[in-house]
């Protein structure tokens, strides 16, 4: 039976009727009814010696951190500055339906004191009729 490869794990495993193990030693043992085998797998290529990244990660990851407390500090600033506009929003809307109100007052206001004008100038005009009528009629009574 031809051994089986693992993507990437350098480690061959036989498919047998039993039970297949793979060890990390480099060999395989493949338990089969005839016999148990054990074979020395091929390593692979031996991988460069692992560079330690961690200050590289380290200082990205406090750089991100800094960033990150930026970016807070400008959402709860304009957090602020979102509520002071609402509540001056809402002082200008309380501002806007008081003019309102005080604009609608005013104007009927107006309405009556320009009928008290129109009442008075009615009123003058009834009188100087009057008046004229009057003097029209003692001149009339006058001739002979």
């Amino acid at each position: 039976m031809k051994p089986k490869r693992i993507a990437g794990s350098g480690h061959s495993i036989r498919l047998g009727a039993l039970m297949v193990l793979a060890l990390g030693s480099g060999m395989s043992v493949a338990a089969t009814p005839a016999a148990e085998r054990v074979q020395p797998m091929a390593r692979p290529a031996t991988p460069a010696p692992k560079i330690s990244r961690r200050p590289a990660t380290d200082a990205r990851a406090r750089a991100f951190e800094l960033e990150l407390a930026a970016y807070k500090q400008t959402l709860m600033a304009l957090q602020r500055d979102l509520q002071q506009l609402r509540a001056h929003q809402r002082r200008l809307d309380a501002l806007s339906n008081d003019m309102n109100s005080n604009a609608e007052m005013e104007k009927l206001q107006l309405q009556s004191v320009m009928s008290e004008r129109q009442t008075a100038i009615q009123l003058t005009n009834n009188i100087l009729k009057h008046l004229n009528d009057s003097q029209t009629d003692i001149i009339h009574n006058m001739k002979p």
